[in-house]
């Protein structure tokens, strides 16, 4: 084996199969360069909440929120992959959600539990994806819900059918 004969390593000690190999070496191969696509995460929001925009919720109520999420990227989201709150109120939800694996294309529903307020009126809470190195990516989702007032004991116990009430004169 080799390109030389045994001894030392001089011109006179090349083999014949040396010159051939020489030959072959100087040829230039072209190698064809194969683009690679860079990877990159995308979460796209699709229909299908459970709670629709301005939903009605009575005070300190536990409910849940099922956003729809499509891996609109190219790298399967795995270990470390999660919902996480970044605007408005977090509404008693954990500030982190984990998601579920999901490869590229395919659609997964994430849900966070909330506690809606005591105080009647507007909220609303903003989540986005976040990969395994912190980077938040995709389309934020949210969530608004309008708190109801507590109704009065009136309203709760009316009279019984027929019996009259009496009503402060002002």
């Amino acid at each position: 084996f080799g390109l030389y004969r045994a001894g030392k390593l001089s011109a006179a000690n090349r083999k014949p199969v040396y010159e051939a190999f020489k030959r072959l070496c100087a040829i230039e191969v072209e190698t064809p360069r194969v683009e690679t696509a860079a990877l990159f995460d995308g979460a796209t929001h699709m229909p299908g909440d459970a709670i629709t925009e301005d939903t009605f919720i009575q005070p300190g109520q536990r409910f849940a929120q099922r956003w729809i999420l499509r891996n609109s990227g190219n790298r399967p989201w795995g270990f470390g992959y999660k919902l996480v709150w970044v605007d408005d109120q977090s509404l008693g939800a954990p500030p982190v959600v984990d998601a579920p694996a999901c490869p590229p294309e395919q659609q997964v529903g994430i849900t966070a539990p909330f506690i809606a307020p005591l105080e009647p009126g507007s909220y609303k809470s903003t989540w986005q994806m976040c990969n395994e190195r912190g980077e938040l990516f995709g389309d934020p989702v949210s969530m608004s819900i309008e708190v109801a007032e507590q109704p009065s004991a009136a309203a709760t116990n009316p009279p019984p059918a027929g019996q009259e009430i009496d009503l402060p004169v002002g």
